[in-house]
């Protein structure tokens, strides 16, 4: 079984929000003073695995992290190219 990092997923989150060619690194719509677009990415990924109770990074976890980056309400072609951008980066 391939096991995926938290740094990994940020770092496909990074990718799928557009990389270098974007306003808003890593998908962080919010400027911290004290935080990082990628140390905010980071601590979302590790809080919804808490929250989810995830022990490790699967497609399950993408599927419901999906809905919180890029919630279907909001835009459900997004949302579903979010879940296909991620799962392809992350080979799951």
């Amino acid at each position: 079984m391939l096991t995926i990092t938290p740094e990994q997923c940020v770092q496909a989150i990074y990718q799928t929000e557009g990389g270098s060619h974007t306003k808003h690194p890593y998908g962080v719509l919010t400027k911290y003073h004290n935080t990082s677009p990628h140390d905010a990415c980071l601590n979302t990924v590790i809080h919804a695995m808490h929250t989810y109770h995830c022990v490790a990074i699967d497609r399950k976890f993408i599927y419901l992290l999906a809905d919180k980056y890029c919630p279907p309400s909001v835009d459900p072609h997004g949302n579903k190219n979010w879940k296909s951008n991620m799962i392809n980066i992350l080979h799951l």
